[in-house]
């Protein structure tokens, strides 16, 4: 399966165009070392396909592990090397030094696979990966042949990012189910995938080939959280072992991770609920390139004294999300990782600070853990961002004084694409800025009780826009959230924006059916909150939305709602939460290409199959039935018969507050 090639091949992508980018901007004996190393690594890609690239299996041998570890190691020190002299970390005399060292490394690490690879033509391969596999061997092959069932149809770069983004799934506990969003992001800013479509191909591809399995569907039914089964964590945990991809610590093998020289990942987390040392790192982290900490459930806030952040030089994606103990000055620090690419930060701070101007690399920026939090122009005018989440208001100076200064940044360089999300209050702020972010794709806002007329003029103006700017690149799907609850000045139910959007929430009390949601030229999701509106009226809105696919209706009180047949043709997935009571009714022969029914209310009476109530039989393509975690045993019991006897057998889950 030429894995080895493969792995070589994506290793030296990122580094050899580091590498043109040092030869064509420099002179001298720089740039005779730059070429020197560019030449070795060629040399080394070739003496791996001569070697490996013919017959052998997916994982190799121990030994080709090795020369894998070797090129990890040489490919990642060049890209430090290189982006620390970018960011202006390293002056021109060093970063000439550690090139002319760098130049030596390569040369020994030719050498040393070629002695490995003379080494490896006398020792039988042994056709499974080193280390050996576990006692449960069955389990282990059996990974190890869907593996190669999923790689045998890609060529041999993409068998080597679907590979690596297998293994990256090592990050994260066992009981720690990946987000989709965030992992494809962390995938980006890793360089283990180009582009955000190859990222969304290959976690499919994995889902698809049974080596990952979704725990959680989004609104369109694709895997919203997802993790290994149980056997493939084993094969993979292996896998990074062996080839030095990660390290994972906690405080039952503290003092061996201790002497580790060389770690590039690092998932920190405890192995038990009570875990003492569950902050403490490794000896040498001055190579790391991505740190995820988990804590345990019970943690003492004192732990983030232990918390040095200065020590990570070339960090490109932290993840702090669970790290509730942290606080303004961990943040302070944190904009010192000039290399900074990905920040997820889960503590809680009242403002950004303009520090952040320094993290020129920063795509992603996650601060949701947070409540309200005051964001000055220097985040938004960061030059690659491109992810925004949390719930931000814009500094009362820069809203005064700095408003026509991001306007034409805006305009020229901004990057963002999401957005989620800001406040519309009483001061001029992201509402009159939001129509200049033109590669906006998702956008959220919380219209607050303090929010003018003023503020709400520039908000539906930005929204008529951004709606009918999804009509001039279908191809790029466009969803926005607006949550109006708490405002006192009544949302405008005559608005009209014609334009086509790929979701669209609203949440608050609404007077009539919103003009915004029925001149709509498609739609395929839609929430409706906290309305107030009748069954009747929202049916009625919904008649003409005949490209809708989901619909999520959220009131106190649900119904009466009874969908004939006729109503909503195309929908394939329906929730409906009814906070404390629900009165639905679905008529037989009604939503007959329905793929997922979700009815979410403790105090549910409503039965499958009763005359009257809910009929299901005709549903063909029914593969999922939800029900609040709440409902009493005696109607679950019902369902689950009902499901059992149905035609296509649909999985009832049970799920918790929506």
């Amino acid at each position: 399966m030429e894995v080895a090639v493969s792995l070589a091949g994506s290793l030296l992508s990122a580094a050899v165009p580091k590498l043109m980018e040092v030869i064509n901007e420099e002179g001298g004996k720089l740039k005779v070392d730059a070429r020197s190393i560019e030449f070795e690594l060629k040399l080394i890609q070739a003496t791996l396909l001569g070697s490996f690239g013919i017959g052998r299996d997916i994982i190799g041998s121990s030994l080709q592990d090795e020369c894998i570890k070797l090129l990890r190691r040489l490919a990642d020190d060049i890209e430090d090397c290189i982006d620390r002299y970018h960011v202006t970390k390293t002056s021109r005399r060093k970063f000439a030094r550690e090139i002319a060292e760098l130049k030596r490394t390569s040369q020994e690490t030719l050498s040393r696979m070629e002695s490995y690879i003379r080494l490896e033509a006398y020792i039988p391969h042994p056709g499974i990966a080193a280390p050996p596999p576990p006692a449960d061997g069955d389990a282990y092959s059996h990974v190890d042949g869907l593996l190669r069932d999923l790689l045998s149809s890609y060529d041999s770069k993409s068998r080597s990012a679907i590979f690596n983004c297998l293994l990256y799934f090592c990050m994260f506990p066992r009981d720690h189910p990946a987000r989709r969003n965030p992992l494809i992001r962390r995938w980006l800013s890793e360089g283990l995938v180009q582009r955000e479509n190859d990222a969304v191909k290959n976690l499919e591809a994995l889902i698809e080939g049974k080596l990952i399995e979704s725990v959680q569907a989004s609104n369109n039914g694709k895997a919203k959280r997802c993790q290994p089964h149980d056997g493939v964590m084993d094969y993979i945990s292996d896998q990074s072992m062996s080839q030095n991809f990660m390290l994972s610590c906690n405080d039952d093998d503290d003092a061996a991770q201790q002497a580790v020289e060389y770690v590039r990942r690092l998932s920190l987390h405890p192995a038990t609920a009570n875990g003492v040392g569950w902050l403490t790192f490794p000896e040498n982290v001055s190579h790391l390139r991505t740190l995820a900490v988990f804590p345990p459930a019970n943690y003492v806030a004192a732990a983030a004294a232990n918390f040095n952040i200065d020590r990570f030089e070339v960090l490109r994606v932290l993840d702090l999300k669970e790290c509730s103990h942290l606080g303004e000055d961990h943040l302070r620090a944190i904009c010192d990782l000039l290399l900074l690419k990905y920040l997820s930060f889960g503590g809680s701070v009242g403002r950004v600070p303009r520090k952040i101007k320094q993290l020129q690399c920063l795509e992603t920026l996650d601060m949701r853990r947070s409540k309200t939090v005051i964001m000055y122009a220097e985040v938004i005018q960061l030059p690659k961002l491109k992810h925004l989440l949390g719930k931000f208001k814009l500094s009362r100076w820069d809203a005064k004084f700095g408003m026509e200064r991001l306007r034409r940044f805006l305009t020229e360089h901004s990057n963002l694409e999401t957005f989620t999300g800001f406040v519309t209050g009483e001061t001029r702020g992201f509402a009159e800025l939001l129509r200049h972010m033109k590669r906006l794709r998702k956008v959220k806002t919380w219209c607050d009780s303090t929010a003018n007329a003023a503020n709400l003029t520039h908000l539906l103006e930005a929204v008529r826009e951004f709606i009918r700017d999804g009509n001039q690149n279908p191809l790029v799907p466009r969803s926005l959230s607006i949550d109006f609850q708490e405002c006192s000045l009544p949302f405008p139910d005559t608005l009209q924006a014609p334009g086509a959007l790929a979701s669209l929430e609203l949440c608050g009390n609404l007077s009539r059916f919103p003009d915004l949601v029925t001149q709509l030229n498609s739609i395929d999701e839609l929430c409706l909150s906290s309305t107030s509106l009748t069954g009747d009226t929202i049916l009625d809105g919904l008649r003409n939305l005949l490209t809708l696919r989901y619909l999520k209706l959220t009131e106190d009180d649900l119904g009466p709602l009874e969908i004939r047949a006729g109503h909503l043709p195309g929908l394939q997935r329906i929730c409906l939460v009814g906070v404390r009571s629900l009165d639905i009714k679905i008529q037989d022969g009604a939503l007959p290409r329905l793929v997922s029914l979700h009815l979410l209310c403790p105090a549910l009476h409503l039965l499958p199959g009763t005359p009257g109530d809910i009929e299901i039989a005709h549903m063909a393509g029914l593969k999922q039935v939800g029900l609040h975690s709440g409902v009493e045993d005696a109607i679950r019991d019902e369902w689950e018969a009902a499901a059992t006897g149905h035609p296509n057998v649909p999985v009832l889950s049970s799920i918790p507050n929506p």
